[in-house]
Order: structure tokens, then C-alpha cells, then sequence
């Protein structure tokens, strides 16, 4: 089964889509030709409110420009009247992009739940258990993607308005762009393959000659810096493994 036809079977299970059509039943506050804003059965608050776009997208990197740029701009007069009618003190806008990151439903969507001062919802309330370092050790990797990314995906006027192009130091050499879907994809096999992330760690060279040499790897890496990518999954390695083991020379000292 191809992309097209996986992503058609998709849209005709998915309940949202249903919803859209008015095959299943919700309480609606909002409606226009783009965009639903429907009350959640399952609340996290009083008052929570799921927005979506009608047509189909899966995560939020496939959600075309001038979809999202309407929902977020119907988003600030929904918030604020959702505001004024629960009285309020906030409203957490809340985006699960993935499975990994809590997206339960393959319907891109968000959340608008109303908040208080001290109200139970400590889901929310993210800890800094990250490792600083690392962190920022994926600035600059990080900077050049999101700007290679949004130069492909925003207009020119706003990206004129954002100054998101590197500056010319810092400026990769120009490649064929990779689509957000295929990322995702590769993303998902590297995280699925312990060996391929092993070989882009610790042999780059032999995936580098894999892509130069295989055509199902070239489509694979279209567009990709294996160089970059192996540099960010030696960043986030390492990380992982001071995270698991902070104290390592403590460690030795107590078994000796």
C-alpha cells in the first residue's frame, strides 16, 4: 500500500474526520470552511476545547501554511471569548505533535483548556530534568534546520519579517530540500534500528558510502546532511548516557 492510498484508509477510520463530516455527533463552538472548534469529551478542565482543521493532516509539519496561519489566527479570538466565558485567570494552548509527545489521534489538532492559579493540571508543569549542556551544544544544528525548514515553508514576506536565513558563515551548502514527511519517516526508522543508529553514531563514513552507492538509501537520505544528522545523534548519545550515569567516577570510587 503506497503513502496515498495508507493516508486515504486513515481519513476513513479517523473520528475527527467523521466528526467533520457529521458522521458522529459534537458539541460545536466554532465552525468555518476551514477549521472546527468542538468541546472535548474528555476534559482536562471545564471548558476545553479542541481545535482542527476539516481536512485530514496527520501531524502538524503537514499542515499547509495558510491552514495553520487561520487557525492560529481564529485561535486568539477563541481564546480570549473562552476567557470571558469560563472566567478564567488563563488558557493553556496545548499541541501534541507525534505519538511520542502524547498525540493520541492521527487528526492533527490542539488543545484550549481554561486555567486557574494552583488548579491540578501539574501535566503541565514541565521539570528541568534536561541536561544544559547538550542542549545547547544543538543550537547551531538546530538553527541552521528550523531556518532551512521555514525558508521552505513560510513565504517570502514572512520570512523576510522573521530573518530566519542563516548568515552567510553559517549557511549550509545548498541541497535538495527534504520534506517534513520523509524527516518524520527517517526519524521514526532510525529510531526503530538500533543498528542504523549505531552505523550514523559511530560509522558515518559507511552510511555516507551507502547513500553514494544505493538508490533505495538515496531516497532514504534525500536531502540529508548524514554528516550533521550523525553530529546531533552523538549530541543527544552522550546526553543520554551522562543522564543514566552522572556520576560515573563516583560510581567507580564506591565499587573499588
Amino acid at each position: 500500500m503506497d503513502d496515498a492510498a495508507a493516508l486515504e484508509q486513515q481519513k476513513q477510520q479517523c473520528i475527527f474526520c467523521k466528526i467533520v463530516k457529521g458522521d458522529v455527533p459534537a458539541k460545536k463552538v466554532y465552525e468555518d470552511d476551514v477549521m472546527l472548534a468542538i468541546m472535548d469529551i474528555n476534559p482536562a478542565a471545564k471548558g476545553h476545547v479542541l481545535l482542527l482543521p476539516k481536512e485530514h493532516y496527520p501531524i502538524l509539519p503537514l499542515v499547509p501554511f495558510e491552514h495553520m496561519q487561520h487557525l492560529f489566527e481564529k485561535t486568539r479570538a477563541i481564546a480570549k471569548a473562552l476567557k470571558e466565558a469560563m472566567l478564567c485567570q488563563g488558557v493553556t494552548v496545548f499541541i501534541a505533535n507525534g505519538a511520542a509527545a502524547g498525540q493520541q489521534s492521527p487528526h492533527f489538532l490542539y488543545h484550549l483548556i481554561p486555567r486557574e492559579h494552583n488548579d491540578a493540571l501539574t501535566c503541565f508543569d514541565l521539570p528541568a530534568t534536561g541536561d544544559k549542556e547538550a542542549n545547547g551544544a544543538l543550537e547551531q544544528a538546530l538553527r541552521r534546520r528550523v531556518g532551512a525548514f521555514m525558508n521552505a515553508y513560510l513565504p517570502q514576506t514572512e520570512r523576510d519579517d522573521l530573518r530566519l536565513e542563516p548568515a552567510p558563515e553559517e549557511r549550509p551548502r545548498r541541497q535538495e530540500q527534504v520534506s517534513g514527511d520523509q524527516l518524520d519517516k527517517l526519524i521514526t526508522l532510525i529510531n526503530e534500528n538500533d543498528d542504523l543508529k549505531d552505523a550514523l553514531i559511530n560509522r558515518a563514513d559507511e552510511v555516507k558510502e551507502a547513500v553514494r552507492t544505493n538508490k533505495k538509501w538515496q531516497a532514504l537520505f534525500k536531502g540529508v546532511d548524514v554528516d550533521k544528522l550523525s553530529q546531533n545523534l552523538q549530541v543527544m548519545a552522550a546526553a543520554q548516557a551522562k543522564k543514566q550515569d552522572p556520576n560515573p567516577d563516583t560510581n567507580e570510587e564506591q565499587q573499588e
